[in-house]
C-alpha cells in the first residue's frame, strides 16, 4: 500500500456513536443534512436550474444547499445536493413538503431532465467547516470506522491545526455521521474540504512528505477500516440570508 493510502486510513478513520463536537442549531441540537444522490447527464444545466429554483429550499427551511460532482472514484455525471437543516425534525418535514408542496413538485420537475435520482441519505453534522462559506471548493470524502473515537477526534483537530499553521490555510475538515440511511447508517462520512481541486491534492502531498503529517499519521496506532474514498469539485446553491 502506498505511504498516501496508510496515512489516509490511519488517520481519517472512525464510526461514532456519540458526536464529540457537533454544528448545532439554535435548539442546541446539532445540524441535520440532508442528502439527495444523483447521476447527472448536464452538470452546467443541473446547477442552473437548481440556483434558478434556490427558493425551493428556503420553502423546506434549509440554511444552505450546494452540488458536489465527484470527479474521482465514482461512475460519469455522479453527484449529489446536500442541504443543511436546523435539526432533525426540521429535516424529516421538510420530507412532508417535498412530497406535498405543488411549488417544491415544479422545481423538482425542472431538474428532471438532467438528473437521475439513486438515492437519499441523512446525516448528522458533527463537525461543522471551518472558516468563511465560499461559493466553489473541492473535496476529498472518506467513509471509515474505527473504535477509538476520542483519540480519532483528536487527532483529526490536530491535523486540521497543523496543516492551517504548515501554509495549508483553507484546509477544513467535516464530520458527518448517517442516520436511516441504509447500509451507510452510523458510518462517518468525513471530508477534507480546500479551495480547489489542486488545494485538496497540496494536502495529499504533505501527508505523503512533510513531517509534520507524517508524525500525526504515526501517532494513530489502532487498526481502522477505510470504506470509500472519492474526490469531488462543489458548488453553493442556496444560502439563506
Amino acid at each position: 500500500m502506498k505511504l498516501f493510502n496508510l496515512v489516509l486510513a490511519l488517520t481519517f478513520s472512525a464510526v461514532m456513536a456519540m458526536p464529540a463536537q457537533a454544528q448545532y442549531g439554535p435548539d442546541g441540537l446539532p445540524n441535520v443534512a440532508g442528502i439527495t444522490d444523483v447521476i447527472v447527464s448536464d452538470v452546467t444545466s443541473y446547477v442552473a436550474a437548481l440556483k434558478a429554483g434556490s427558493e425551493a429550499f428556503r420553502t423546506l427551511g434549509a440554511n444552505s444547499a450546494f452540488f458536489c460532482q465527484a470527479v474521482s472514484g465514482g461512475v460519469p455525471g455522479e453527484g449529489y445536493v446536500l442541504s443543511v437543516a436546523d435539526n432533525l425534525e426540521a429535516s424529516l418535514a421538510s420530507v412532508e413538503v417535498q412530497l406535498s408542496d405543488p411549488g417544491f413538485q415544479d422545481f423538482v420537475a425542472t431538474l428532471a431532465p438532467y438528473r437521475e435520482l439513486t438515492g437519499t441519505r441523512t446525516a448528522r453534522v458533527l463537525r461543522p467547516p471551518s472558516g468563511s462559506p465560499s461559493d466553489t471548493w473541492a473535496t476529498r470524502e472518506f467513509y471509515v470506522r474505527t473504535d477509538d473515537i476520542p483519540g480519532y477526534m483528536a487527532m483529526l483537530e490536530e491535523l486540521e491545526r497543523a496543516a492551517r499553521s504548515n501554509g495549508l490555510q483553507d484546509f477544513s475538515i467535516i464530520v458527518q455521521q448517517e442516520i436511516a440511511s441504509g447500509d451507510t447508517s452510523e458510518m462517518l462520512l468525513v471530508t477534507a474540504s480546500s479551495s480547489t481541486l489542486a488545494a485538496v491534492g497540496a494536502v495529499g502531498d504533505a501527508l505523503m512528505t512533510e513531517s509534520w503529517a507524517l508524525e500525526i499519521a504515526m501517532a494513530a496506532q489502532a487498526q481502522r477500516q477505510l470504506l470509500r474514498d472519492r474526490f469531488y469539485k462543489c458548488e453553493s446553491v442556496y444560502r439563506a440570508s
